[in-house]
């Protein structure tokens, strides 16, 4: 009677609303390869030691590919991955400009961290303790690696510790000859 069309349309009801809650993706995936890279202006640490706010993707010079490096001080791969990254920076110097995202929440300790390694810091160091920029590039773990080409679009995207595989793919894809 009555009574079972209550039940039933009380589960129904129930049951939709469980599925609308919990079938809907909640976390968005990491951009792709073709996608236009977000650019969300932010603070960034120039080699120097200065502060300057500029888009996360903005190159050094004009026509050249940037190499976006999610990191966390607290991230073991990315610790190690630093200094083979500094180096690439300077290798690629003039073809590509690198920009790591350090997105602790702790803002002092990302800065006590980059003063204690300048070494490894020739590059502006994006202090993104906000995690804007890691939500709009839908980053949900350390280290995570998008090439930008000089057009906007994302390249490559590479999650976890690089590979000299990986350095190798990227200087193709910036036009680099290697020997």
């Amino acid at each position: 009677g009555n009574r079972g069309n209550y039940i039933m349309r009380n589960f129904l009801v129930f049951f939709g609303l469980f599925l609308a809650l919990f079938s809907t993706p909640v976390a968005r995936a990491e951009l792709v390869e073709g996608d236009i890279a977000p650019a969300p202006t932010i603070l960034q640490i120039t080699p120097a030691g200065a502060d300057s706010r500029h888009a996360l993707t903005q190159a050094a010079n004009a026509g050249e590919y940037v190499l976006i490096d999610f990191f966390s001080v607290t991230c073991g791969f990315c610790i190690r991955d630093l200094p083979k990254i500094a180096a690439f920076a300077r290798e690629i110097a003039g073809k590509a400009t690198v920009r790591v995202v350090g997105i602790d929440r702790d803002e002092a300790r990302m800065r006590k961290y980059r003063a204690e390694n300048p070494n490894n810091f020739p590059f502006d160091f994006a202090l993104d303790s906000s995690r804007q920029a890691m939500r709009a590039y839908g980053v949900t773990g350390t280290p995570t690696y998008f090439l930008v080409d000089p057009t906007g679009r994302i390249v490559f995207v590479q999650l976890g510790e690089l590979e000299p595989g990986n350095l190798d793919r990227i200087r193709d894809l910036i036009g680099m000859t290697r020997n």
